[in-house]
């Protein structure tokens, strides 16, 4: 915990990147209230270990890695797309190459959408990426703020 003031808040910075922090703050900007963005989930939470033939197999190679964000239908909370930011200034995932993450999500049925961290983002392309990226292009137009 942090003190601010005469205030104990929980610092982020514990658990994302700077990066990532400012990441979601960009993200938060293009996403709408028809929408929530989690960070941090387990990929093993999210996969429906019944699809694939070998169960082990994903828990045992997946372990506990995480998607960075999920951008979530708020009426249902199904997933609209997974986002894995590209973060240099994080340890690298495992043992996983960037062909891992997008076969399981593609056995899923899960839409992954790859950014590269920088210093800014442009708002459009970011929302052109999402929806580009999203299983139900049209519906999810709901989902993102307009201009």
């Amino acid at each position: 915990m942090k003190t601010i003031g005469n205030k104990n808040q929980a610092s982020a910075l514990g658990w994302m990147s700077h990066a990532e922090i400012n990441f979601l703050k960009v993200l938060n900007q293009t996403i709408s209230d028809n929408a929530f963005v989690f960070t941090k989930i387990r990929i093993n939470d999210l996969v429906d270990e019944t699809l694939f033939a070998n169960k082990q197999n994903l828990t045992r190679d997946f372990g506990d890695e995480v998607f960075d964000f999920v951008i979530c239908e708020r009426d249902d909370l199904s997933v609209i797309c997974v986002i894995q930011l590209d973060d240099r200034s994080q340890p690298a995932r495992e043992s996983h190459s960037e062909e891992s993450y997008k076969k399981i999500c593609r056995e899923a049925g899960l839409n992954l959408l790859e950014i590269p961290a920088m210093c800014g983002y442009d708002l459009a392309k970011l929302k052109n990426s999402i929806l580009s990226h999203s299983a139900r292009r049209q519906e999810d137009m709901r989902v993102l703020k307009t201009a």
